[in-house]
């Protein structure tokens, strides 16, 4: 992963650490736990409400939410839709209010195309409605759930943002963590996927997401505040 421009911008929590323990929606369990933690913690760290926080929170709470099957192929294809979705309303958000041009135009580019994902995804998951469990999502050291955990874990850097940047600074330094966990999740399902749909569209994420970031990155090095 690519990170050296993107801790250039993200104020890091010096004690604690926020981890999710269940993606499952039992209410009261450690995930909604976690949750509640690491929403706590944003509060501390010169944050305010903006168009990138508020989706950033739908898409954490969406992804809390939900109930895994014990599927790997169904599971990744909720998780990404998921996070999917924060990107497209990130990016909507970016293409609304940023100004630099650039981002725009790659804002933009990312929402069509992630838009076009999810449709994609749903569609496979509506396919896969009765498919027989192949992990536990329970234990979290180990194979496809620990992929997912790790994902979620690498998700909460997203809480750690100086929200008082300017616009386009948000988008840059909520997107970088938001591809950099997407890639990781897309090489874990890799190893462990079977869909050869789902498969392919991995492999394209990770192609895609990692030119992203490199834009990303050098985009925050030329415009450091």
């Amino acid at each position: 992963m690519k990170k050296a421009s993107f801790y250039l911008v993200i104020i890091f929590i010096s004690a604690g650490l926020f981890s999710c323990n269940n993606p499952t929606s039992e209410p009261g369990n450690e995930s909604s736990k976690a949750y509640e933690s690491m929403s706590a913690a944003s509060d501390t760290i010169n944050q305010k409400t903006t168009g990138f926080t508020t989706a950033m929170n739908q898409m954490m709470n969406d992804m809390h939410q939900l109930a895994m099957t014990g599927n790997v192929d169904k599971d990744f294809a909720l998780m990404m839709r998921s996070h999917h979705q924060g990107a497209v309303d990130m990016s909507h958000f970016e293409v609304s209010h940023g100004e630099d041009e650039s981002l725009k135009k790659l804002a933009a580019k990312i929402a069509e195309e992630q838009e076009l994902e999810i449709k994609q995804m749903e569609g496979l998951i509506a396919a896969m409605d009765k498919a027989p469990k192949n992990y536990d999502p329970k234990k979290k050291q180990e194979g496809f759930a620990k992929v997912m955990s790790d994902n979620m874990d690498m998700m909460m850097d997203m809480s750690k943002m100086d929200t008082s940047m300017a616009t386009d600074h948000q988008f840059v330094a909520m997107m970088l963590p938001h591809h950099q966990s997407a890639v990781l999740l897309s090489e874990g399902f890799l190893k462990y996927g079977k869909n050869p749909q789902l498969l392919r569209m991995a492999r394209k994420m990770i192609v895609d997401e990692n030119k992203e970031i490199d834009a990303f990155q050098s985009w925050m090095s030329s415009h450091k505040q």
